[in-house]
């Protein structure tokens, strides 16, 4: 007898059989994974470690093989190799196909790849190595956060209150100083220090002095402006400061002693002629310039951040392409050799302020005080007022050789 035979002779089995097949069909459908992105259990990791200065058989014999090693200390690992490239070791690790919660088995590594003690150190700072296991993360959304550009209306009104300005410093200034005359102007939101804008405008203009090009360099600050007007000196020409003021933005501000809030500097000699050159000019950022500072983004990224961490369907939230912020200080060393001052001694006396730190408790025969030492810096002013040394019984203040 055939199969298709016993079916025909033997209806109930064939019956039972089918409503047993389309029942389970029906509950493996409704209780089927319905992600867009399915979690997929990921069974690999890379451990990542910077050494810079090292070539890369010094990376192998002091990083790779220790991390191996602590790698493979796990029974759970199936594989370990490694890869050293001059400054950097990459070692890859692979679990077993039968570990069901990898989870635990990463903190177990992690742990120990924090335990070690024996990494060289860079700069009095020991190597630390980072594991990287989230391959399997899969992103479901992209938000992205942009500035709406400034609108001419606002182009218009800044433009009117700078230019009233300038005419009527250089309506003030003596008889044989009020001819070309040219103005270099920064505009900068409230975010940014009024002090760093002031300082880039007197560099500026002490580069121009230094050679021969201009005379009579003034600084005029304004809310949320800042321009230096001066006058140029015979057979000097709008080009020729052009230039040297391009040359002068390369070593300084493309050096990095900038801020990306602050608009496009331009170069203006009748003030009828600044709307035009500042429309220009604004135009020349892609997608124009932004109405809101990279703080304020920030701001507004960690708002939504927090609403959507209310949701019990998202797993993970990460931010990409956050400004971060800096604090310069700038110094002469000249100033810091006459007081005795070494450089890094700056550096190690904000590192040994900058910590957190417990100090420890009163006990009272009523209540038990907790004192907490003022700890990290918060503003660049708490930065201002850290004590770097003591001279004849007063204190020397940062503030009085740098500028924050």
């Amino acid at each position: 007898m055939t199969t298709s035979q016993y079916f025909v002779y033997k209806r109930p089995i064939a019956w039972t059989l089918l409503i047993f097949t389309m029942l389970w069909g029906g509950y493996s459908y409704l209780h089927m994974p319905q992600r867009q992105d399915p979690q997929i259990q990921v069974r690999s990791g890379v451990v990542l470690t910077q050494y810079p200065g090292s070539s890369a058989l010094e990376v192998e014999q002091e990083v790779s093989r220790k991390i191996e090693k602590v790698m493979t200390e796990n029974p759970a690992v199936e594989h370990v190799r490694s890869i050293s490239r001059q400054g950097q070791s990459s070692v890859f690790v692979d679990l077993y196909d039968t570990i069901k919660n990898a989870e635990p088995i990463w903190q177990d590594l992690s742990n120990k790849l924090e335990a070690i003690n024996d990494l060289p150190t860079v700069a009095g700072q020991a190597l630390k190595p980072k594991l990287n296991k989230d391959f399997g993360d899969t992103v479901a959304t992209m938000l992205t956060i942009s500035s709406p550009p400034i609108s001419d209306f606002e182009i218009e009104q800044r433009a009117v209150s700078i230019a009233r300005k300038i005419d009527e410093f250089r309506a003030g200034r003596p008889e044989g100083l009020r001819d070309r005359r040219y103005s270099g102007i920064l505009v900068y939101p409230s975010s940014v220090s009024s002090d760093f804008i002031e300082r880039l405008g007197r560099s500026a203009l002490m580069d121009l002095t230094e050679r021969g090009l201009i005379d009579d360099g003034q600084v005029l600050p304004m809310l949320g402006t800042s321009a230096f007007d001066f006058q140029l000196r015979p057979g000097v020409d709008k080009a020729k400061i052009q230039e040297t003021l391009e040359r002068w933005e390369l070593a300084n501000i493309g050096s990095g002693l900038s801020h990306p809030d602050i608009w496009p500097g331009l170069l203006v000699g009748p003030t009828g002629e600044l709307l035009a050159e500042m429309k220009k000019r604004v135009q020349e950022v892609p997608g124009g310039v932004a109405r809101y500072t990279h703080e304020d983004l920030h701001k507004f990224a960690d708002l939504i951040q927090d609403r959507l961490r209310q949701s019990p369907k998202v797993g993970k939230i990460e931010q990409l392409g956050v400004q971060q912020e800096t604090v310069f200080l700038y110094f002469s060393n000249r100033r810091l050799s006459q007081l005795g001052v070494e450089p890094m001694a700056l550096a190690g006396q904000l590192g040994y302020r900058n910590i957190n730190m417990p100090g420890g408790s009163v006990e009272l025969p009523e209540q038990t005080i907790n004192i907490r030492p003022s700890g990290p810096y918060r503003t660049e002013s708490e930065i201002g007022e850290s004590v770097i040394d003591v001279r004849e019984g007063y204190p020397l203040y940062l503030r009085d050789v740098a500028e924050v």
